[in-house]
């Protein structure tokens, strides 16, 4: 709210974003975090049985799903935020999915090499690496 050219023109670009055509309505969604999609409820077959990936998101915890078998060695200085989950997942064609505790998909991955970036996401939504 201090007077200043800097603020002026904060002031003129979000008045100009709040002006457009869906302006309101997309700053709120980046405000709220839901411009990531939801995770569908997908049937994961693990070792431990089949679960829909509703009943595998109860802890409230973040959620990796390793469905290629190639994401849970680079997923490990994060065990004490995230859990992971290995498994075949049917109605996805993902290698990976990470999830937020309120089940929006942080991040995707379609090759079973991108562990880079697996850790940058990890990074981005739940903090540094475990030394």
């Amino acid at each position: 709210m201090r007077p200043g050219p800097e603020v002026t023109a904060l002031r003129t670009v979000f008045g100009e974003l709040l002006a457009a055509p869906g302006g309101t309505e997309r700053i709120a969604h980046l405000l709220a975090g839901t411009t990531e999609a939801f995770a569908p409820d997908l049937v994961v077959h693990t070792d431990a049985g089949t679960h829909r990936l509703a009943e595998l998101t109860t802890t409230a915890r973040p959620l990796l799903l390793d469905l290629s078998g190639d994401f849970t060695e680079a997923a490990e200085p994060w065990h004490d935020r995230v859990d992971v989950v290995r498994g075949k997942a049917e109605g996805t064609d993902a290698a990976g999915l990470l999830l937020r505790p309120d089940c929006h998909v942080a991040w995707t991955g379609h090759r079973p090499d991108d562990v880079n970036g697996l850790r940058a996401a990890l990074t981005k939504w739940f903090g540094a690496p475990l030394a």
